[in-house]
């Protein structure tokens, strides 16, 4: 997943600047069919969607791959109200509703959702860093 650019200007405010950045307490997943970009625009807008609370384990590193964050939690939706369509990028964000996009990326493998269903990402399946 790619960093936004409001988090890009956070890290290096708070890193080079001494300019503090408040740390949300909780940070949500957001979908989108289409890329968001660095600005998050186009999550869904549909019957029964919300962001869900995301939780990230400590970052790693495992062999060759960069420091990582994995989630450490099963993020469910709730049932789509109605067909959500496919499921192609993923945010992270620092509020339930509005806030700032921090993480955004595309889906390994697309996820469509029909009226009905539930869409879940399971623990260890999203991946965050720093590059």
């Amino acid at each position: 997943m790619g960093i936004s650019t409001y988090l890009e200007t956070e890290i290096l405010n708070a890193v080079l600047r001494a300019t503090a950045y408040a740390t949300p307490a909780t940070v949500y997943l957001a979908l989108f069919q289409a890329d968001p970009t660095d600005v998050g625009t186009g999550e869904l807008a549909l019957s029964n969607y919300a962001r869900q609370a995301i939780t990230f384990a400590a970052p790693s590193k495992a062999g060759s791959d960069p420091t990582a964050c994995l989630n450490s939690n099963n993020v469910q939706f709730p049932a789509a109200g109605a067909s959500w369509g496919t499921i192609n990028y993923i945010g992270i964000y620092d509020a339930v509703s509005g806030g700032n996009l921090l993480y955004h990326g595309a889906l390994t493998a697309p996820k469509s959702v029909a009226k009905g269903e539930v869409c879940t990402f399971y623990a260890g399946e999203i991946t965050a860093t720093l590059q």
